[in-house]
């Protein structure tokens, strides 16, 4: 019975808050689609300072530790993002010898390719993510059904604003809204991954889960530092860096508050 709630819990927090963020999303992408990298920004740059780390801290005593992964972690995922580059460098060098439309075509080229190393460090970060959510939420239910029912609750609340950002970002990425949502589901289900195998081992992972959380959390403070915040970086009108800096901090509140609550 405690595995079956167990499953049931982590994937009305794992999927159940992807769907609920696309219902939000259609909303939201309709009316500032314009302004999601801003929004994306903030909520990743949240996800990260105010509820993973926080969270790691919280569970190992030894801080260096985790800072040395999260250094670590960062490092990985540019690694990752330049070695996802690294067949196709040649497009960069065709462009000095290129001029018109030829040169447009593969400038375009080589920025799909930079798109593709961006969401996959997206789509790994968030489910190593929801693989510790699913720790998490099955070792509170180890101690007490009411506890795994609240933090069924708290997850849920604070990865739907989490959602929100990650579908905008592969929304504008791929233009497929259907492939936002099944991109940011498929992370969703390690939480359930997470939750079944703690359940039956949960003292093998409950020692590997702040390391869990810290290199997940690099790999948001890596999407949002060094891809979407130089995008932001741009000249534009003052009313639009304005608008920019308030979607930005709409993201950080969202999820700060949530996880606020949830704590």
């Amino acid at each position: 019975m405690e595995v079956f709630l167990i499953i049931v819990a982590t994937l009305v927090a794992g999927v159940g808050s992807v769907l609920i963020a696309g219902l939000l999303s259609v909303n939201f992408l309709s009316r500032f689609g314009d302004y999601f990298l801003s929004f994306a920004a903030g909520a990743l740059l949240s996800t990260a300072f105010l509820n993973l780390l926080p969270e790691s801290f919280h569970l190992l005593n030894h801080h260096s530790a985790l800072m040395f992964t999260l250094l670590l972690g960062i490092i990985f995922f540019f690694l990752l993002n330049k070695l996802h580059l690294y067949h196709h460098s040649h497009d960069e060098k065709q462009l000095e010898g290129i001029t018109g439309t030829d040169h447009t075509q593969i400038g375009n080229k080589t920025h799909g390719k930079f798109v593709g190393g961006r969401l996959v460090i997206l789509i790994l970060g968030d489910s190593i993510h929801k693989f510790g959510d699913g720790v998490l939420i099955a070792a509170a239910f180890i101690a007490d059904t009411r506890v795994g029912l609240l933090a069924t609750l708290a997850v849920l609340s604070h990865e739907i604003p989490h959602h929100i950002a990650d579908i905008s970002l592969i929304k504008e990425e791929t233009s497929s809204f259907s492939k936002a949502i099944k991109s940011v589901s498929c992370a969703g289900l390690f939480s359930v991954i997470g939750g079944v195998s703690s359940f039956y081992l949960l003292d093998s992972f409950y020692s590997f889960l702040p390391y869990l959380l810290v290199l997940a959390s690099s790999s948001f403070i890596y999407v949002a530092l060094a891809d979407l915040i130089p995008q932001l970086k741009k000249n534009t009108p003052l009313a639009k860096t304005i608008k920019q800096f308030f979607w930005l901090f709409v993201g950080v509140g969202l999820v700060g508050f949530s996880s606020f609550l949830a704590h």
